[in-house]
């Protein structure tokens, strides 16, 4: 997972539309996590986009009611995708994941 985590942010760092959900520096973040929270503007659209080419990102963080009165949780609940990241992913695979995001506009 942490190479996985690593391999990938190293790949997509860059793109401009995205940003990463967390605070934590890479190396904080590859020691326990399983996926990469991005944030992205138009959420629903690039996860279409990614599903269409066989990248299944989810919304885990999907906020309603009450809780949608915090404007920081509105604004990660209504932008955040999960790509996934875990052991299942050879370095191939995190290539052809990174090629994918890096199409999306």
């Amino acid at each position: 997972r942490n190479v996985n985590l690593l391999h990938l942010w190293d790949e997509i760092k860059d793109i401009n539309y995205i940003r990463i959900a967390t605070s934590l520096n890479n190396q904080q973040l590859a020691d326990y996590t399983f996926m990469l929270p991005l944030l992205f503007e138009k959420r629903d659209e690039i996860q279409t986009f990614f599903s269409e080419r066989g990248l299944y990102a989810q919304v885990i963080w999907k906020i309603q009611g009450d809780a949608r009165q915090c404007l920081n949780s509105i604004a990660i609940s209504d932008h955040i995708l999960c790509i996934p990241i875990d052991q299942r992913y050879n370095f191939c695979d995190i290539n052809d994941m990174a090629k994918i995001i890096k199409s999306a506009k």
